[in-house]
């Protein structure tokens, strides 16, 4: 008997081949163990659905698909800066709007470049003390307008703004010497006319004030507050027909003042009559008069007393 010595690795290699030759030569693995009996089968799991990217048609640009642009913040615009004009008459004429629209600081400095450029006109510091008369500047505007007189002695303008300075200063008798001498060197200035017939309202001179206010209504340029004055003067005489009739125009040219003076007439009359009333005891406190604060001046010439001068 023939014994044989197995070794590990030689029966490993025996057993291999006992295998293959048994089954064909085929190598084969082990089958999995059986699933236990009456178990459900579990169930597979879906596949992720596949999305594909939307097709781009050849017929669409490929910034149309692009999201829209966010606008930006809109930014107000920055105010233009001002050139200050190289011409006289184009300093005047700028200075009066800068002046209309309340931008007195720049109108000043406007003023003062017209003054640069024609040293010898008055026109731009009568401008210039208007401008501080608005501001309130008393001691300023004086100063513009006694430059402005000694330039041209005979200017009605120039007198004019001299005599709304000294109403601003309070002294009437030199005010109404001022419109007077205004009203002298040029006749058609109803301002001066005006202005003269308010200070003699104020002084209580009513016949004088009648006659200023009559020559201011009967010039080329009348405006609503020179009727309803001229009303109050007729009022104070106790004319108050003509009264009635002043008011009547310058409540016709838009004066609602004058409109209010009329209604305290209604059925009045007299002005004793009117003092008498249980709803107006003063006509003096209820219709007040109106100061012409202008008269115009442009590019060195007064209102219908000098000729136009030649254009710069």
């Amino acid at each position: 008997m023939v014994r044989v010595n197995w070794t590990t690795s030689g029966l490993a290699m025996a057993l291999a081949t006992i295998i293959s030759v048994g089954c064909g030569g085929e190598t084969r693995s082990a089958p999995k163990a059986k699933a236990r009996a009456g178990a459900p089968a579990k169930p597979m799991p879906s596949p992720a659905p596949v999305v594909s990217p939307p097709a781009v048609p050849d017929s669409v640009e490929l910034s149309a698909m692009e999201p829209p642009a966010v606008p930006a913040a809109e930014v107000e615009p920055e105010p233009p800066v001002f050139e200050m004009p190289t011409t006289y008459r184009e300093a005047m004429r700028a200075g009066k709007d800068l002046r209309a629209r309340g931008e007195l600081d720049l109108a000043l400095s406007v003023f003062d470049k017209a003054i640069e450029l024609r040293p010898a006109r008055y026109a731009p510091h009568v401008e210039a003390a208007r401008v501080h008369l608005t501001q309130g500047a008393i001691d300023l505007a004086r100063e513009q307008v006694e430059e402005a007189l000694a330039l041209d002695a005979t200017s009605s303008a120039a007198w004019n703004t001299m005599g709304r300075v000294e109403l601003a200063e309070g002294t009437l008798d030199a005010a109404a010497t001022s419109f007077a001498r205004a009203a002298e060197e040029n006749p058609d200035n109803s301002y001066a006319w005006n202005n003269l017939g308010f200070v003699r309202l104020e002084q209580r001179r009513y016949s004088d004030a009648v006659d200023a206010l009559e020559r201011a209504t009967g010039g080329s340029v009348v405006t609503a507050y020179m009727w309803n004055n001229l009303g109050m003067a007729y009022e104070h005489l106790d004319r108050l027909t003509d009264a009635r009739a002043a008011y009547g125009q310058a409540s016709d040219a838009g004066s609602e003042l004058a409109a209010a003076n009329a209604a305290r007439l209604v059925g009045v009359d007299s002005v004793g009559a009117l003092a008498a009333s249980d709803t107006d005891s003063d006509s003096d406190s209820d219709a007040d008069s109106e100061l012409g604060l202008d008269a115009e001046v442009d590019a060195g010439f007064d209102v219908a007393s000098n000729p136009m001068p030649a254009r710069e």
